[in-house]
């Protein structure tokens, strides 16, 4: 029987991305490739499931492809642009040859007139006979890509969107009927620690119960907050700095202003509802190490910033109402002066 202990462990993909700084969605879009390149059947699921036109006979993957916009060669241009395309797969045959550009977006959105340009690329002279698709993957439904669809020169190209919680549905479908595979499983955990799937389950009366604890869970931190300006907030979306355990991006919380411009957010994250978290920006990685910073912060790597976590169930849940309000105010009073030591501990360390 194994240890629940080690089940509860991020997955490998969750514990390397941490090294992936300023990276994340590269590194994701790699290791993405990686379990396809490993498992052909589970392309050809994934993609006979958005075009079921396709044929895909021994289909070569590259990632991070850089082409030039003109592809007719890049001499006629002095300086040539460049496009880079997160995923791109071409397979052919005697008869059939395919190609498929998949562009990835996880915390950004597809910028403005992108697919436009992806779609002069493909009915390029390099490309005449093929058939192109062209495949956007993101977080949350793009209205952009359906206003550059309408304008693009696409003719011949097939185009489709889709979320990344209905790749993670196809994967685990697929999964189901497979052989069994860690290294697949570990990369469905990590989607699923990302907030890219969307395990919907049945909604019982415990809603409203637990709406009611939202609502009061928010109220004591601003009582707590004092005097100090507060903004709440309650999203499903990701922050600018995520803390340093990983999120599925669905959080509660605020922000809260100190001293010398600063703010710190303070909040919990559902899918780790035992912990408070107090993060803040500002501090380099650098800057922390020159002030031999250690104490209980924890280094951050998604941001320039640290992170202090708060254990719930030790003392918070278990005790009255008053106490817990005492007990949010006695945390933020210390992250403040913690935060405005090591501000002012980094200044006498650059004047040196």
């Amino acid at each position: 029987m194994s240890n629940p202990s080690e089940q509860a462990q991020p997955s490998i993909f969750t514990r390397l991305e941490k090294y992936a700084h300023r990276q994340e969605e590269n590194f994701f879009t790699e290791a993405f490739v990686g379990i396809l390149k490993n498992d052909p059947k589970l392309l050809k699921h994934l993609l006979l499931n958005i075009f079921q036109k396709l044929v895909l006979e021994n289909p070569t993957i590259n990632t991070q492809k850089r082409v030039y916009e003109n592809p007719q060669g890049k001499a006629q241009l002095r300086k040539p642009k460049i496009n880079q395309f997160d995923i791109r797969i071409e397979s052919r045959n005697k008869k059939n040859r395919e190609i498929i550009i998949i562009e990835n977006k996880i915390e950004s959105p597809a910028y403005k007139g992108q697919i436009i340009k992806y779609s002069k690329w493909l009915n390029s002279k390099k490309y005449e006979g093929y058939n192109k698709f062209l495949i956007l993957v993101t977080e949350r439904w793009e209205k952009q890509f359906n206003e550059d669809i309408h304008k693009a020169d696409g003719e011949g190209v097939s185009y489709s969107q889709k979320r990344w919680y209905e790749i993670y549905d196809l994967m685990k479908e697929y999964s189901s009927k497979s052989k069994n595979s860690d290294i697949r499983k570990e990369f469905l955990n990590f989607m699923k620690e990302k907030g890219m799937s969307m395990d919907i389950k049945k909604v019982s009366m415990n809603l409203i119960s637990g709406s009611k604890q939202v609502y009061n869970f928010i109220s004591q931190l601003e009582k707590a907050a004092g005097h100090r300006h507060i903004k709440p907030q309650i999203s499903r979306g990701k922050k600018t700095s995520d803390p340093a355990s990983s999120s599925d991006g669905k959080y509660i919380g605020c922000w809260l202003h100190i001293k010398q411009k600063n703010w710190i957010w303070c909040g919990m994250f559902f899918n780790a509802p035992r912990k408070l978290i107090f993060e803040f920006k500002g501090l380099s990685p650098k800057d922390a190490k020159k002030i031999r910073l250690k104490e209980i912060l924890v280094k951050n790597t998604s941001f320039d910033g640290f992170a202090i976590e708060h254990d719930l169930s030790t003392s918070y849940f278990k005790t009255t109402k008053d106490k817990q309000v005492e007990q949010l105010e006695k945390w933020i009073k210390d992250v403040e002066e913690k935060v405005e030591s090591l501000y002012s501990k980094n200044k006498r360390s650059n004047q040196k």
